[in-house]
């Protein structure tokens, strides 16, 4: 049987990636259950392997600091999920989805808004949705009363087109 090849490259593959990185997934011990097993991987080389962790490593960094996880014991989290699913759509109508295999990885995003903020919608084999939001160099992020009332435990309804998205109901 032949030797796998590097899903990158046409080296013998000597490891597995995960995709995607096993970095975005919380901990055990930050959230209630594992969901860091049985994760999606290819075959690859040591170099497009270990020689990525740090860009991993910036993803997952990026991605927490600005959305954050949703913790599976906060009030509503699948209203936020929908209301992120939703919101992201919306904005991302009618963008070319990127990606030179996208049934595997594809990608899209938003030209920056007024505060130099990029939305990356990253879809991994079809179905596994992970969104970012991105700053250009010197961005001032400014301050959403929206969350900060929602954090704050404070009855908090946001509308958006027809829908409402309801948070911290009966707190």
């Amino acid at each position: 049987m032949p030797q796998p090849t590097c899903y990158m490259c046409d080296q013998s593959s000597t490891s597995r990636e995960h995709v995607p990185p096993r970095c975005l997934f919380p901990e055990s011990k930050d959230v209630r259950g594992d969901f860091r097993q049985n994760l999606l991987t290819v075959p690859s080389c040591d170099e497009h392997n270990s020689g990525k962790s740090a860009d991993d490593e910036f993803l997952m960094v990026s991605s927490r600091t600005i959305l954050g996880y949703i913790p599976s014991d906060s009030p509503n989290p699948a209203e936020f999920q929908r209301f992120i699913r939703d919101k992201v759509a919306i904005e991302l109508e009618g963008k070319p989805r990127l990606g030179s295999n996208p049934d595997v990885f594809n990608f899209q995003f938003t030209a920056p808004d007024q505060f130099g903020l990029y939305l990356v919608h990253l879809q991994f084999y079809g179905g596994l949705d992970v969104y970012v939001s991105m700053t250009t160099d010197g961005c001032q992020i400014p301050a959403n009363l929206a969350m900060l009332l929602i954090d704050g435990g404070i009855e908090t309804t946001i509308k958006l087109g027809a829908e409402e998205y309801k948070f911290n109901i009966g707190s």
